[in-house]
């Protein structure tokens, strides 16, 4: 008997289909909020960057979409720039409790890969599978072309290529913009996570770290409005608590209203 290989299938594909399934099963739905925890808010946040159309769908059906990442390990970072200490282009991993004020923006050096997709929105046509390149195509077309037409139509004359890439990041940018996403954080999870991974501890020491240099990337340096990017730090948490966080008043809250 020979061996039987399905295609590969990219988990938000799955994450799409559940979302579509459901403007059928639920004709009276009115809001989707998809939720995630650690390893699970990665999911959530990658998958508001990566979204392909399905989030417009339910728009377009009337459905409200709200995404909820949660304590998550690692972000997608906007910028191929990240918080390091003055005149450092590296970053030892530690505790890190956030006390970065003094830091500066700048390229990390050393660290293959610190921007690539999963860390940040370089290489996302080395991306495993098509979703990566897929998602950028459609938000060059759905959201960079009506404001830049002459760089969203250089972009598809050079798919993988330099202006390609400099418009997917524009473009995905942009779309995640657009989208209601809360980002809850305990504000006590400050312990070193990701051991010696150069490409998470540039993003900082913790989780707390990266989640407060991810609010200030987005809020202080993209340099697009972005209102529906919310950040919250639920004060006096456990680190790394799903209970805790959905129990909390936020959590209810985005979870219930």
């Amino acid at each position: 008997m020979g061996i039987v290989k399905a295609d590969s299938v990219s988990s938000f594909d799955v994450i799409d289909e559940f979302l579509r399934a459901a403007v059928v099963k639920f004709p009276k739905l009115d809001t989707v909020v998809v939720l995630g925890h650690s390893a699970g808010g990665q999911t959530v946040h990658r998958y508001a960057l990566l979204g392909a159309g399905v989030h417009e769908h339910l728009d377009n059906e009337g459905i409200h979409v709200r995404y909820v990442p949660t304590n998550p390990g690692l972000y997608v970072f906007p910028l191929m720039t990240r918080k390091l200490p003055p005149g450092q282009t590296s970053l030892r991993p530690g505790v890190g409790r956030g006390d970065t004020g003094g830091w500066r923006w700048t390229a990390p050096r050393g660290c293959e890969g610190y921007d690539n997709w999963g860390y940040g929105l370089g290489g996302l046509d080395r991306a495993p599978g098509d979703r990566a390149t897929r998602a950028a195509n459609f938000a060059i077309d759905r959201y960079l072309r009506p404001v830049d037409r002459k760089l969203a139509r250089q972009a598809m004359r050079d798919p993988g290529g330099r202006t390609w890439a400099k418009a997917a990041r524009i473009a995905l940018r942009m779309q995640y913009a657009s989208r209601e996403v809360w980002h809850i954080q305990a504000a006590s999870d400050h312990a070193g996570t990701f051991g010696t991974n150069c490409k998470a501890t540039v993003q900082g020491r913790s989780r707390f770290e990266r989640f407060s240099n991810f609010q200030e990337a987005w809020t202080q340096l993209v340099g697009l409005d972005a209102p529906n990017l919310h950040f919250v730090a639920l004060e006096a948490s456990h680190p790394h608590s799903s209970r805790v966080v959905y129990a909390s008043d936020a959590g209810i809250h985005l979870l219930f209203h």
